[in-house]
């Protein structure tokens, strides 16, 4: 299964909404499943209001957050353009403090969980289970002539793969090349995250993602005349039946 969203084709849903410390934040819902699909992706938008406080907490399925904009932190992390942090299961993480100027992250779940569990007072829900925060390294993007100029595929490692397949790329492509995504046994999303992406007839602008199940073959992708900055988001693979 694959499912695309556009930022600009969901604003319309965008809407503000206040915690109870008193953090206000806008949330634009790109991709959302109905309880009865298999499995249900999860895809929005955090416009988080400037130098505000969101709790730690956790959430019941693994998840991806990347930051296109603002600043602030994640516990003792600094949050910039672009950073990527991936957060297992039942894993505690934060607080998430944003900058004078606010901080955007989209979230990137392969499995919907609509449930922000804080801590410490939700800490009776959490199960034991294996617990990860995983920070990758800070990319910086190219601007609109760079991409244009650009004459060869590059391929960053934005987090290193880990024994259970979790990982992220950050793939650069010149104007109008093509590529192959090779495709592990596991759900993926895909970020747009410069330029422009044609998959499967499609043209997909800046900020909008992909979803690809475990059970897509490889991913066959080309830049359009823009160039192309592709973030992939890689989740743990799924054993052989």
């Amino acid at each position: 299964m694959i499912r695309t969203a556009t930022i600009d084709g969901e604003q319309a849903n965008r809407r503000h909404l206040t915690l109870a410390n008193g953090t206000g934040y806008w949330r634009s819902d790109l991709l959302i499943s109905a309880e009865t699909d298999s499995p249900a992706p999860q895809a929005f938008l955090i416009q988080q209001d400037p130098e505000t406080l969101i709790p730690s907490h956790f959430h019941a399925q693994n998840q991806f957050q990347v930051v296109p904009e603002g600043s602030g932190t994640i516990g003792r992390h600094e949050l910039s353009p672009l950073s990527v942090h991936y957060a297992s299961r039942h894993t505690g993480y934060g607080p998430i403090a944003s900058g004078s100027k606010g901080l955007s992250y989209f979230t990137f779940r392969a499995v919907t969980t609509p449930y922000a569990y804080f801590l410490p007072e939700s800490r009776d829900k959490m199960e034991d289970v294996p617990r990860r925060n995983l920070m990758g390294d800070t990319v910086a993007l190219s601007d609109a002539d760079a991409l244009r100029q650009r004459s060869n595929v590059v391929i960053d490692t934005v987090l290193e793969r880990q024994p259970d397949g979790v990982m992220a790329l950050l793939l650069r492509l010149p104007p109008r090349a093509a590529h192959r995504v090779p495709a592990e046994r596991a759900d993926r999303f895909y970020l747009v995250t410069g330029g422009a992406v044609i998959a499967r007839g499609q043209r997909l602008p800046r900020f909008a993602t992909a979803f690809a199940t475990a059970d897509e073959p490889d991913f066959d992708l080309a830049a359009d005349e823009e160039g192309l900055e592709l973030l992939v988001l890689q989740f743990p693979t799924m054993a052989l039946p």
